[in-house]
């Protein structure tokens, strides 16, 4: 158990999850943040995008400027409530644009909320969607994005980092714990039905929860042309599934 100052939180946090880098201060000038004018940064963030996926066409580069935006808020609401016990003032956060990559983060307050983990998803939940509306409604002025696919994207991305934290939580990865904690988060953020943790069998007879996905990412669009393992629209469910069980089988760190 760390202690509840931000200093020692993100120390941790980086340690367990490398990708989730944040510090403490105000928004900087062209960092992205709700309540800020974001119109200028989410441009450049789009144009980035179409001059890094030329061919893609503007439907992924907005998809994917999205999924930008709503990795670091999510993994952090879930790595934050279940590895620590712990809940930042996420309305205080601000992400950094990179060319076509949003990576690293602020907090700009200081206060580490604790509370059981039941009131800490429901604080959590209401909390990122309020944050994710706002920075949604800022990409969609410079970008056509269809608002209901955004909160399904948000939806599975929220399940995907409750099923990675559980794999470095001891207790966490029972189905039956995994599937209550699923609709607990969805059901706090106002994503009930938006996408939903299915069981599958492996081979050895584990029994391993899956993101059973409602829309695309159009990661297909891009250069390298790649359907996820869990895509809903470009495969049927067999190839689906059977995908997602080859992955599980031998998953990556």
């Amino acid at each position: 158990m760390i202690a509840a100052d931000p200093a020692g939180f993100l120390a941790a946090l980086r340690d367990r999850a490398p990708l989730l880098s944040g510090e403490m201060g105000p928004c900087p000038p062209g960092w992205i943040a709700a309540g800020a004018d974001n119109s200028a940064a989410l441009a450049a963030l789009v144009g980035a995008l179409s001059l890094h996926e030329p061919g893609a066409g503007p439907a992924y580069w907005a998809t994917r400027a999205w999924s930008m935006l709503e990795w670091q808020p999510a993994a952090l609401a879930v790595y934050a409530v279940h590895g620590f016990g712990l809940l930042p003032a996420l309305d205080s956060l601000s992400l950094r644009p990179q060319g076509a990559l949003v990576a690293g983060f602020r907090l700009g307050r200081e206060t580490l909320s604790q509370a059981c983990e039941d009131t800490l998803v429901t604080l959590a939940g209401a909390a990122l969607r309020a944050q994710m509306d706002v920075l949604l409604a800022d990409l969609c002025a410079v970008a056509r994005l269809k608002p209901a696919n955004a909160r399904r994207l948000l939806a599975d991305r929220i399940l995907f980092s409750l099923l990675r934290v559980a794999r470095h939580v001891p207790g966490l990865d029972g189905p039956a714990r995994l599937a209550a904690l699923s609709e607990a988060w969805l059901e706090a953020a106002g994503l009930a039905g938006q996408s939903r943790l299915v069981p599958i069998t492996l081979s050895g007879g584990r029994v391993q929860m899956v993101v059973d996905r409602k829309t695309c990412c159009l990661a297909y669009r891009s250069a390298a042309g790649t359907v996820c393992d869990s895509c809903p629209t470009r495969q049927d469910d067999a190839t689906r599934f059977a995908r997602m069980k080859e992955y599980w089988e031998h998953p990556d760190v």
